[in-house]
């Protein structure tokens, strides 16, 4: 990670920095071959007092840059855009209008352009820079094998006393779901299985919960948990 204003001394990360940054650095980015673009950050990320933080540190993800807007990219020769309000490479405060910690900053942009600079080791790595017209940010992304944090939930049914869906042999557990994890539910065909943030959802006056969810696998429901994941009562 480099910084080089137009105005100042240029900074770039040492290896204590990515220890540091931990968090940081182990953001994942997916470029899909659909031009789909994922944001990984996990359970924890790099979050700023200009974000609400008590201070500058590791710590859940702050929407809208938490990966809960939906994202694509688009490439043209060198040039990256990444389009998805929050959606972002690096850090969150870089923009093309503007840092977003300064005074007077601008407003979150619905996407970013940058600049892949070169390509190394067979394209292992890749480094991109975004313009923020103060100076520009530069960023090494290397290619790598980790994937997010997911599971599978074995989910089956009963109509023993009313219906239920039973998991692990428990009939209406209660589940924890961590942020920075996808969870994908396997349900039995005549049983669809649905998301609502009121016990029962549609059979209670509730609705259906979509925010992060995939309905298109065959039965099975996919959602991605993000800071910005609805919390039962």
């Amino acid at each position: 990670m480099k910084s080089v204003p137009k105005n100042g001394n240029t900074f770039t990360s040492s290896l204590g920095d990515v220890t540091k940054f931990s968090c940081l650095f182990d953001d994942l980015y997916v470029f899909n071959a659909n031009g789909l673009f994922v944001q990984e950050l996990g359970s924890q990320t790099w979050v700023a007092q200009w974000q609400g933080a008590a201070a500058d540190g590791c710590a859940l993800p702050v929407a809208p840059h938490n990966s809960v807007n939906d994202a694509t990219y688009s490439l043209v020769g060198t040039d990256l855009t990444i389009s998805g309000v929050g959606t972002h490479i690096g850090l969150a405060k870089v923009t093309n209008q503007g840092e977003l910690d300064v005074e007077n900053s601008p407003s979150i942009p619905p996407a970013i352009n940058y600049s892949i600079t070169s390509f190394t080791g067979n394209g292992q790595n890749m480094i991109v820079k975004v313009d923020h017209g103060a100076g520009i940010w530069q960023y090494k992304l290397i290619k790598t094998d980790d994937t997010a944090r997911s599971e599978t939930i074995n989910v089956t049914a009963t109509s023993n006393g009313g219906y239920a869906y039973i998991i692990n042999g428990v009939s209406k557990p209660d589940l924890t779901l961590e942020v920075g994890t996808t969870y994908t539910f396997k349900y039995p065909c005549n049983h669809p299985l649905k998301f609502s943030t009121v016990s029962d959802g549609i059979h209670n006056g509730g609705a259906e919960y979509t925010q992060g969810v995939d309905t298109s696998g065959t039965n099975q429901i996919t959602i991605r948990v993000t800071s910005s994941t609805a919390k039962s009562p």
